[in-house]
């Protein structure tokens, strides 16, 4: 049954882009933290699927939820609201506050106004940590950055 195959999984990886979760073994990340086989779930958006329903199923497993978001206000949004987050995967900080500083801005700016208030407020370390280095920073990373043979996104970034 679907439920028992679920639950043979400890942890669950969400995937905020489409790009990402359908390249999730090209990504240059160390996914170890997230556990030995995390079920990898794709968070959905506004035109094909509902992000509610992947909301759903994470708090149907009841396991430790790990996020795979981008690095700006929206993605860290998206952490701080997931059920029994565990962390989140991200480049080493000081490698993260490197690219950072190659990052996007007027992203950064564009999403700053709905998003800094409850980021800082934030209960979560994983997302606290994350978010002083792109605050610091002031801009935005999308996570297709780490996918490995997407050199014309990364040329951009």
């Amino acid at each position: 049954c679907i439920r028992d195959r679920l639950l043979a999984h400890e942890t669950v990886l969400l995937v905020e882009n489409w790009e990402s979760f359908n390249r999730i073994h090209d990504t240059d990340l160390d996914f170890s933290p997230a556990g030995e086989n995390p079920l990898v779930v794709w968070r959905g958006d506004r035109t094909d699927t509902r992000t509610d329903h992947a909301l759903a199923l994470l708090r149907a497993v009841n396991v430790p939820v790990w996020a795979f978001v981008d690095y700006d206000p929206a993605g860290l949004l998206i952490a701080d609201g997931l059920p029994r987050l565990a962390g989140i995967v991200a480049p080493e900080l000081n490698q993260l506050e490197q690219d950072l500083a190659h990052g996007l801005p007027e992203r950064y700016q564009a999403q700053l106004p709905t998003a800094a208030a409850t980021l800082d407020a934030s209960r979560h370390e994983p997302v606290r940590a994350l978010w002083a280095i792109i605050r610091r920073q002031g801009r935005a990373l999308p996570q297709e950055r780490y996918l490995i043979g997407l050199d014309e996104l990364n040329e951009k970034v």
